[in-house]
């Protein structure tokens, strides 16, 4: 027996309003992974919504695409932090239980971008960081 498809998009607004983030939601209810246990997907979302509210007070933009490939998910916020702070090393292989890989966008003192991949393909070895 399998277990059925995580709902990424019903994920996402159950973590949002029990946490009460401050957040823009764009959300595509399409977007399922085959994956079994959510919960370990929930864990790496909180750790990503934390690491951001560490460096911004404001809203967080979350958008979550269906794509050919897979699933987008998106997280960016403004800052006026000039640089990031480090990032757990076990995201890694977190994210790989996922056919998920992490890219991390940052302008420094104006933005910071995380983006996840959930690939139905090849997934890269390591996270990548774009300053």
């Amino acid at each position: 027996m399998t277990a059925p498809p995580i709902e990424i998009g019903s994920l996402l607004k159950y973590i949002v309003e029990n946490k009460d983030i401050k957040s823009n939601l764009n959300i595509d209810q399409t977007c399922t992974i085959n994956a079994g246990d959510p919960k370990p997907l929930i864990k790496i979302i909180n750790y990503l919504i934390n690491y951001l509210n560490q460096i911004s007070e404001g809203v967080i933009d979350i958008s979550l695409k269906d794509q050919s490939d897979g699933c987008l998910l998106c997280f960016i916020i403004s800052t006026n932090n000039n640089q990031l702070p480090p990032i757990s090393n076990n995201l890694n292989n977190a994210l790989k239980t996922f056919n998920a890989a992490m890219r991390i966008v940052f302008e420094e003192g104006k933005y910071a971008q995380i983006l996840i991949n959930f690939c139905d393909g090849h997934v890269p070895d390591q996270v990548i960081i774009e300053v």
